[in-house]
Order: C-alpha cells, then structure tokens, then sequence
C-alpha cells in the first residue's frame, strides 16, 4: 500500500456539520479514508458532530494539523469528540485557545486512538496541551486503545480533563 492521494485543506470553516445517520458514522465535517495524506492549515472547526469524530476521523491515512487551525465545541455521542484517529494524526501548536470545547458519550473526550489486525493506530502531539475536553466513560482528554501509539513532544500536555463516569483522566 501507500499513499494514493494527497490533500491540502487551507483557509476553510467547516460549522455545524452533522453525520446522523446511525452509529456507524465518522467526522461530523472531514473523512479522510484509506491512503490519504492530508495537511490542514488555517480551517475552523466548530460545533461538528457525530458518532465517531465530532470534527474529523481518519482511517488508514495520515492528518497532519497545525496551531493555525482552531477546534471548539465538536462533539460525538461514542468516540473521540474533535477527533477519531484510527490512522496517524500529527497534531502540532494546539492549545487550550486554539483546541476547546469538545466532548464524547464515550471515550476520548478530545481524540480517540484505536488499532486493529490492520493498522496501528499513531497520534502524535507536538507543543500540544489537550485541556478542558469531557467524555462520559474513560479518557476525558484522549483515549488510546491496545496497541496503539500516543507520542508527546515539545512539552505537550494532557491534563485537566474530566469523566462524568470513571477515573481514568487521560
């Protein structure tokens, strides 16, 4: 395999998109399938939701977003409230000003990592602080599932989270 396509978003709003249709549905404003690399730079996502990945869910693919996009109050019912992350999603310069305001039903109230037999699942934060998300079971700030990968870097950070459910805060 390998990348079949690449994608630059640049200078785009996506607001108030919904994906409704039952709880097999992924980014509530951006899907990025199979062997996509995708670079987004100065967008804004707000109030996008979904089942899966308020804002965006990327499958097999890589997402690379930088502190000139912003993220406020996305939402999913199940997993990861701005972002679903069955792929590799670079996050970079994303900050309590920049990066707010989601939550989840479920896990990851801001990002949700996941792996299967075909994929490891690859979140990488770069002078990232993930703060103030909310998901209703586990992992308020992000939620990494067996065998998948969360990198920080650059001082980043997950704290100030919350579960309305369970303990577990990260």
């Amino acid at each position: 395999h390998g990348v079949h396509c690449d994608m630059e978003i640049t200078g785009c709003t996506f607001q108030n998109n919904e994906m409704s249709t039952g709880s097999g549905t992924y980014g509530g404003a951006l899907y990025i399938g199979a062997d996509i690399r995708c670079v987004v730079r100065s967008s804004a996502f707000s109030g996008n939701k979904a089942n899966t990945g308020g804002a965006a869910a990327v499958y097999k693919s890589l997402l690379d977003i930088d502190g000139s996009c912003s993220f406020s109050g996305n939402e999913a019912s199940q997993r990861g409230g701005t972002i679903h992350d069955a792929g590799t999603v670079l996050l970079k310069g994303m900050n309590s000003s920049n990066f707010k305001g989601g939550e989840s039903g479920q896990f990851g109230g801001a990002v949700t990592v996941i792996s299967n037999p075909d994929f490891t699942g690859r979140m990488v934060l770069d002078q990232c602080e993930i703060t103030g998300f909310t998901a209703g079971n586990a992992g308020g700030g992000i939620y990494v599932y067996s065998n998948s990968e969360l990198y920080l870097y650059g001082n980043s950070s997950v704290t100030g989270n919350t579960n309305t459910e369970n303990v577990n805060n990260h």
